[in-house]
């Protein structure tokens, strides 16, 4: 059963890192319709700036946050992910993807929404889709629920464009313990300048 158990929550983190990859893959599409765009403040730092909260802070390619208490990040081989100190028994993440270029006219709601449902293979419940242009870096945050083998899932993944790059930073709820840790972290997310 334990067995079992470990297989379904590696393929929880195989899921989330194959979200962060489709849109990996649309960040690096250059075709695509023009994305909608809605207010969305994220907060950027002058270079030499500093805050109180500054030494609590991880940061991924130009994208800082405050992770959950708990949390720690591990990286094997080209992947990110931020994992709770008694996984897998948690498999609730937080996965981390940069790819270069700056794709985020593909990142239009249907094109988002097509990518994420045929890589998972199922359609996501509760989709919701925000992006804004910001003077510089643009954002696009898609949400959704997934069932994966049985399994059901959370999921917001943020995607910022900047520096011609594209960093996307998705958080898998699956037990939904973190919830409000995740909503925390997701507020104190600000580009590094």
């Amino acid at each position: 059963m334990k067995r079992i158990i470990a297989i379904i929550l590696s393929l929880i983190v195989v899921v989330s890192l194959s979200s962060c990859m489709f849109i990996a893959k649309i960040a690096k599409s250059s075709v695509g319709k023009k994305a909608e765009t809605v207010p969305f403040e994220t907060e950027a730092t002058p270079a030499g700036t500093e805050t109180e909260d500054d030494e609590e802070r991880y940061v991924y390619n130009g994208v800082s946050m405050i992770l959950p208490e708990g949390f720690s990040v591990t990286t094997t081989m080209e992947t990110t992910i931020a994992i709770y100190k008694d996984y897998p028994t948690h498999s609730d993440n937080i996965t981390f993807v940069v790819t270069e270029g700056d794709g985020f006219r593909s990142f239009s709601k249907e094109a988002l929404e097509k990518a994420l449902s045929d890589g998972f293979g199922m359609e996501l419940e509760n989709y919701t889709y925000i992006s804004s242009e910001e003077e510089d870096h643009n954002t696009v945050i898609a949400e959704f629920d997934v069932t994966y083998n049985g399994v059901p899932m959370h999921e917001k993944s943020c995607t910022f464009f900047f520096s011609g790059r594209s960093v996307a930073v998705t958080f898998v709820s699956v037990s939904g313990e973190f919830d409000d840790a995740f909503d925390q972290t997701f507020r104190s997310i600000r580009i590094e300048k």
